[in-house]
């Protein structure tokens, strides 16, 4: 079973891969994707041990929601997968000093996310958001309420990258 861990966003976090034999010249990278988004982090050698610090400032690019994280050493071209774990990335109230800006649909996705990684099949669960309460009773019922928040969370996204704004009616086009 892969580990899973969750860090709040902004936050400082420390990923130790267990005790493994480091070979001369061997050269080590975390892989943090979700989905197909990729942040690679310079691991260190400490002892025999491979380690990387995710700082505020790296926690704040990472999407919320669950992410894979990946160990990969690499000797004479020949490419290992070494250790993984999951990483589930919260809101946070303060994220590095200044306010999150997630959006409820951001931080229902991550908290359907931490439910879905958490879940026990028969057992009646819920979580909560910001005041607001979903329960389920199946795992399928829990993948469709997550799949809800994701399509929310990528048009919420696009209206971003556009430049709509919440509630507005207009639609931009751009013509090249």
């Amino acid at each position: 079973m892969v580990p899973t861990y969750s860090i709040k966003r902004g936050a400082v976090l420390a990923l130790e891969a267990p005790p493994t034999t480091a070979r001369a010249g061997e050269t080590a990278a975390f892989h943090l994707s979700n989905g197909p988004n990729v942040i690679t982090l310079a691991a260190s050698r400490e002892g025999g041990q491979w380690s990387a610090t995710i700082l505020s400032a790296t926690s704040l690019e990472l999407l919320l929601g669950a992410h894979a994280v990946q160990l990969f050493t690499e000797l004479n071209g020949e490419r290992t997968l070494a250790w993984e774990c999951r990483l589930l990335v919260e809101p946070s109230l303060l994220a590095g000093g200044i306010q999150d800006a997630a959006t409820f649909a951001e931080k229902a996705l991550a908290a359907a996310e931490a439910a879905l990684l958490a879940y026990v099949d028969g057992a009646d669960s819920s979580f909560s958001v910001d005041g607001d309460s979903f329960s389920f009773e199946s795992r399928a019922d829990l993948l469709a309420l997550r799949n809800r928040f994701k399509r929310t969370v990528e048009l919420e996204r696009k209206r971003a990258a556009l430049g709509i704004k919440e509630g507005s009616r207009r639609t931009r086009v751009k013509f090249a």
